[in-house]
């Protein structure tokens, strides 16, 4: 049930101002994104293959950059693939693909915006070294060395 406060007339809308103002502001989102050129509305989804497509877009001339958001989709699209590539180097769990990323993105100004991830992706590398450490002094042990570890069981 609705608590109807007032009506307010906007050009050609007549909005209710009532309980549910949540559904109301997703509605006023989704209007606002289709009247709003792609180039923004590529950042607001943020989705690279829109991202991509608006800024191809821009460059053959059917759009001006009035807000600098060429950059800003630039800046979107780095901080895109700089993400999906920590997120698959996590998922590979490769210790060489993971420390290179997290090296890259230490060195990138994107490292504020990734801090969770990239506190996640050190917490894996770590583990994996450790993992690396121990491989290597089981790969040294010689066969008497087991055999011996073995009968304890």
């Amino acid at each position: 049930m609705y608590n109807l406060l007032r009506a307010t007339k906007i050009p050609t809308i007549t909005i209710l101002f009532c309980s549910n103002l949540k559904y109301l502001t997703k509605q006023n989102q989704r209007n606002s994104l289709q009247n709003m050129c792609p180039l923004k509305m590529a950042i607001r989804v943020a989705d690279e293959d829109k991202l991509n497509k608006a800024m191809k877009a821009f460059r053959d001339g059917k759009y001006s950059d009035t807000d600098g958001d060429y950059g800003k989709a630039e800046e979107m699209l780095f901080y895109l693939k700089i993400r999906k590539d920590l997120n698959d180097a996590i998922a590979a769990r490769d210790l060489n693909r993971l420390s290179s990323v997290v090296a890259s993105i230490k060195r990138s100004p994107m490292k504020n915006r990734l801090k969770l991830q990239l506190a996640k992706a050190e917490r894996i590398l770590k583990s994996l070294q450790n993992i690396e450490k121990m491989r290597h002094a089981i790969m040294k042990l010689n066969q008497k060395t087991i055999a011996e570890i073995k009968s304890y069981s």
